[in-house]
Formats: C-alpha cells, structure tokens, sequence
C-alpha cells in the first residue's frame, strides 16, 4: 500500500486515497462481497484512514457516483466505479 506525505494536505494525498478506497471495494466485489461496513474499511485501509483527507476522499467517491453509501454504514462500487477502477 501506499503512503501519504507527512503534510497530508496536497490533492495527490486525496487521489491515492480514493485510490485505495475503489481497489478495496473492487477487490471486495471481485470475492462477491457486494457491501462494506464502512468501519471496516477503515480498518483495512487504516494507515490512510488516519488522515484527515479520508472521509473527503470517500465523498468524492460517492460524489462523482463511483461508491454508493447504504443506508449509514454500509458502501459499495459502483458499476462506474469498476469501470473507472478497471480504467486505471
């Protein structure tokens, strides 16, 4: 896994982030896990769930239609989302 920079503050910080989130959820779809808690994402991905960029990384996500949140805790990818993982 990646790391972040020691500022935390820079858009490639976000990026890698969103990064990271979408290759979770793609690798969790690929094993027909369609869900995720979205605390055990953050358990997965703790070293970049620490920053403070996280929880706007995931938005962007959900934003831009790529992860879907259900109900409160719970997130997926979406199809745009494999496509734009696939893409990469």
């Amino acid at each position: 896994m990646g790391r972040l920079s020691s500022s935390g503050t820079n858009n490639d910080d976000q990026k890698e982030i969103e990064k990271q989130i979408l290759a979770t959820l793609f690798e969790r779809y690929s094993q027909d896990i369609a869900l995720t808690n979205t605390e055990e994402l953050k358990s997965i991905l703790k070293s970049f769930s620490e920053s403070s960029l996280y929880e706007e990384a995931l938005n962007n996500l959900i934003i831009q239609n790529l992860v879907s949140r259900i109900g409160v805790d719970e997130i997926k990818i979406t199809e745009s989302g494999i496509e734009e993982y696939e893409n990469r």
